[in-house]
């Protein structure tokens, strides 16, 4: 019942439909009345269906909770076979950022974009931040290009994330003017 609470659309409930009739994909009924509450299309179900067996099923909520498509489980495919995350990818805490990275993602550019981060100083958690919302791999490159230009091992790489933000915000500011 709380599914279609303030449901704009039957969406919820076919959603829910899908996990009767697809099987639950390692959820529970509380995590299929989270996934499915407030859609309005199946995409949060397609999504959940796209998911590696491995992940719990908490994990595939967190991903898959405002899917629009299957695209966050393909980030997540995506980055995963990054060789620097391969090794670690049964560790909990390394799936659950990776699940941040692609949590809402459109496509696979937040995973190209982490996979494109060559600087070995940046760790998990910065490529996450860094690359998370991305739509192409353009912060890594501008974060790599930042970084050649300081050439410096005493700059903190949180200090370029920060100027990395900072730039952003300053071509926001510019655009909407």
């Amino acid at each position: 019942m709380e599914i279609c609470m303030r449901a704009t659309t039957e969406a919820p409930a076919e959603c829910a439909r899908f996990f009767k009739r697809k099987g639950r994909h390692g959820l529970k009924t509380g995590d299929i009345n989270t996934v499915c509450a407030h859609t309005t299309t199946l995409g949060p179900a397609m999504c959940v269906a796209s998911c590696p067996k491995n992940l719990a099923g908490y994990q595939k909520v967190a991903l898959c909770k405002n899917a629009s498509s299957v695209e966050p489980a393909r980030c997540y495919e995506e980055a995963i076979s990054d060789k620097r995350i391969r090794s670690k990818r049964r560790q909990v805490l390394t799936v659950d950022y990776i699940v941040k990275l692609c949590q809402n993602a459109e496509s696979v550019a937040p995973a190209l974009c982490m996979k494109h981060i060559s600087d070995k100083r940046l760790n998990l958690t910065e490529r996450v931040h860094l690359c998370r919302n991305a739509d192409s791999d353009i912060p890594a490159i501008c974060y790599s290009t930042l970084s050649k230009i300081i050439k410096s091992r005493f700059i903190p790489t949180t200090l370029l994330i920060t100027h990395y933000i900072i730039y952003n915000i300053i071509l926001y500011i510019i655009f909407q003017i």
